[in-house]
């Protein structure tokens, strides 16, 4: 504005290098951290420009020194407006932060007075009901120890296989350690499979349909199993004489045991089933016929093959069966009476002969030694 008058500061005659010096400044990394440096350089500045009868009503030409002198000007107002409202929201900030109430904070969770109710355990899924059920018929301490093992792989058919979509899964420990229920039947069917490496394609019906909601449907879609006349319970196991590509090469588990109702078993001729007899054939209550000669079967015989009281048939020779026939089968030949009177059993044939035979067994039990 031309009515606006500023006078010339005559007495002040700055040295350029005395007033600005880059060394004496502070090194910033942003320079509005310190106003205060700036605004007295360019008060400075200013005053330099001003100095030495400078005069704003002088009707002399613009020159750079006014302009200069105008642009310093500017700068500070700038530079304290600037400064005006930082410090006012540096004030409103702060004063907003110490103002403000905390949260409130929230009661602590403690338990009301008085006996707790134990905590409901989470719901069972079918797999949980599934390995339950599995572990209980099994007897087994180590059944997940083993993720490839033959009972894992059966009750992975059980809930994810074709048996997945099976309703009679036993829900309490009485059901599941029924024997006769048909997933114990199933159960120790698939068990067998897997441990006796059975890849005969007629083992099984292999239908995308394939359902078990009876006994009956275990007759109908098991083609080497032989049942009773009203399906209503499997008798016997024929898996003799099996040639390649299909002989078993596994061994046998002790979840034979669970189908009680069996009265035949013929594993015989297969050179490549190895393995000891597991005792929990002595559970067979029902078992007449027990054919497992001409395998690579090796240990002891079991003494628990003494409680087949209805035993008649016992072939164990050209085996690598070892030691002594157990006194509780021989037993069987005879029954303990006053009258002498014959047992049930009537044939035992075995490796008894020669002049080292691999199985003792006394001439008044083995009905045929071979060499």
């Amino acid at each position: 504005s031309s009515t606006r008058h500023m006078e010339p500061l005559e007495t002040y005659d700055p040295d350029p290098l005395e007033v600005y010096d880059e060394s004496s400044l502070p090194l910033q990394e942003h320079s509005n951290q310190h106003p205060a440096h700036l605004r007295m350089w360019l008060l400075a500045t200013y005053r330099l420009l001003t100095c030495h009868g400078f005069s704003w009503n002088s009707s002399s030409t613009w020159s750079i020194r006014k302009v200069l002198a105008l642009c310093a000007a500017f700068l500070l107002t700038i530079l304290s407006t600037e400064e005006l409202v930082h410090e006012a929201n540096h004030h409103l900030h702060h004063s907003h932060h110490h103002n403000a109430s905390p949260p409130p904070t929230p009661p602590p969770k403690y338990p009301p007075p008085g006996p707790q109710p134990e905590p409901l355990p989470p719901a069972m899924t079918r797999a949980d009901h599934v390995a339950s059920c599995a572990a209980r018929l099994s007897s087994s301490n180590t059944f997940f120890s083993d993720v490839t093992s033959s009972r894992l792989l059966a009750v992975e058919w059980f809930v994810i296989g074709p048996g997945r979509s099976i309703s009679d899964i036993p829900q309490t420990s009485q059901q599941c350690e029924d024997p006769k229920s048909l997933f114990a039947h199933l159960y120790s069917l698939m068990v067998l499979q897997h441990s006796l490496n059975i890849t005969l394609p007629s083992w099984t019906t292999t239908t995308p349909d394939l359902t078990f909601t009876s006994m009956s449907d275990i007759c109908s879609h098991y083609h080497c199993l032989t049942c009773n006349k009203d399906k209503t319970s499997v008798t016997s196991i024929n898996l003799a004489n099996m040639l390649p590509p299909y002989e078993l090469t596994g061994t046998i588990p002790p979840e034979i045991g669970l189908l009680s109702t069996l009265e035949r078993i013929e594993l015989n001729s297969n050179d490549q089933l190895h393995g000891s007899i597991p005792s929990e054939m002595g559970k067979l209550s029902n078992l007449q016929y027990l054919h497992l000669h001409y395998t690579s079967l090796s240990g002891s015989i079991p003494s628990d093959l003494g409680k087949l009281t209805s035993l008649k048939e016992l072939f164990v020779e050209h085996d690598k069966l070892h030691g002594t026939m157990p006194q509780s089968i021989c037993q069987l030949r005879t029954t303990t009476t006053k009258k002498e009177k014959k047992g049930v059993l009537e044939l035992i044939q075995a490796d008894c002969g020669g002049d080292e035979p691999k199985l003792e067994c006394a001439t008044d039990c083995c009905t045929q030694c071979h060499k």
